[in-house]
């Protein structure tokens, strides 16, 4: 089940649940936001997906509409982080390519632009 909740909020629980790759953007993003809650991520939407009361997924909007979206391993394949994208995703979003093996596939399967 699909979650968007506030931005704090939404952060703090990623946080807390580690919904993040250490060292990567989104994780450093995610960091900020709960510490600072600055304001040029005012605009910024997140949402959560539930399984079992348990978040296991995040898809990160940034104000430029770049996407940003995890899903913990053991979950992966499932289509959680498609739905995570479709449900996040707006005209002009954009993803990176990443450095795992998928090389951004998700952003292909969704129809999100890479950059």
């Amino acid at each position: 089940m699909i979650k968007k909740l506030p931005l704090l909020t939404a952060a703090k629980i990623a946080l807390k649940h580690r919904l993040y790759v250490s060292g990567w953007f989104l994780g450093e993003t995610i960091r900020k936001i709960v510490k600072d809650n600055p304001e040029w991520c005012k605009n910024y939407k997140m949402a959560l997906y539930y399984y079992n009361k348990t978040p296991v997924g995040v898809c990160l909007r940034t104000n430029n509409k770049l996407l940003m979206v995890f899903v913990r391993k053991s979950y992966r394949n499932k289509g959680i982080g498609r739905k995570l994208v479709k449900c996040m995703k707006t005209t002009g979003c954009y993803g990176c390519p990443g450095i795992s093996k998928s090389e951004g596939k998700i952003w292909y399967l969704n129809g999100v632009r890479i950059e």
